[in-house]
């Protein structure tokens, strides 16, 4: 799901051994909506029109591994279980990104939205260079979340995220999949980039690194009806996961 450190994970990754593209059916999907929907034939012939793509570069430049990221929407809940068949035999390796307070990434949608409000930069967050978080107006702030909003989200994102991980880890034929939580990779990015390459398969990682948050601070800290949002969350993975 959004804002799960999929990017870094992909610069993190990118190499001569591994070359990884972005989020391969973003366009088709907003595509797709534009045209009252698609089905899974026209998501199947992306899918595989896209691995092809790569698949000459691979190729061309001897790389090891190729792929691409998708996001749990761009897979409509009809044609979901065509997607996980399909995985199981085409020998794809499913990287799962998670993030356990998935409530985080609503905040980082809204503060993004506030952002753009305030600079009129709306692709404020892909620069690079300096302290990029000191220079964000919402991180000079605490947020009002909606709290039946925030429950909506995280209820969507707790529910696909369940969806994709029994429906991949426990298919026949077996899947390779793999886990990252946002927040272990928060405190040890290394560890898990040499574990990711270790299960892959490709050369390890090397040298110190982190991973930079464009909103700093605790995740409770940025609510300032943070009481209201909590209780709204009870029950959820955020609830116990937002600190």
């Amino acid at each position: 799901h959004p804002k799960s450190g999929s990017s870094w994970i992909r610069e993190k990754l990118n190499s001569p051994d591994v070359h990884i593209g972005d989020e391969v059916l973003l366009r088709f999907y907003q595509d797709c909506h534009a045209k009252s929907g698609c089905g899974w034939q026209d998501t199947k012939n992306v899918l595989e029109s896209s691995f092809g793509d790569l698949e000459k570069k691979k190729l061309r430049t001897q790389t090891k591994y190729i792929g691409f990221k998708i996001q749990y929407q761009h897979i409509e809940p009809s044609m979901r279980e065509e997607f996980a068949n399909w995985v199981s035999c085409t020998n794809v390796t499913i990287v799962h990104l998670i993030r356990s307070a998935s409530i985080e990434s609503f905040i980082s949608m809204q503060m993004e939205a506030l952002d753009y409000l305030k600079t009129g930069q709306l692709r404020i967050r892909d620069r690079t260079g300096g302290n990029l978080a000191k220079e964000l107006p919402s991180n000079r702030m605490k947020i009002d979340l909606v709290p039946s909003k925030a429950r909506r989200f995280v209820d969507g994102v707790e529910s696909e995220r369940s969806f994709f991980r029994h429906t991949l880890k426990y298919r026949e034929p077996a899947v390779e999949y793999f886990e990252i939580y946002y927040e272990q990779l928060l405190r040890d990015p290394k560890r898990y980039i040499f574990a990711l390459q270790t299960f892959l398969g490709v050369q390890n990682y090397v040298g110190p690194d982190t991973l930079a948050r464009i909103h700093p601070g605790t995740c409770s800290s940025k609510i300032k009806n943070w009481n209201k949002v909590r209780e709204a969350l009870r029950g959820t993975e955020s609830y116990y996961a937002c600190t």
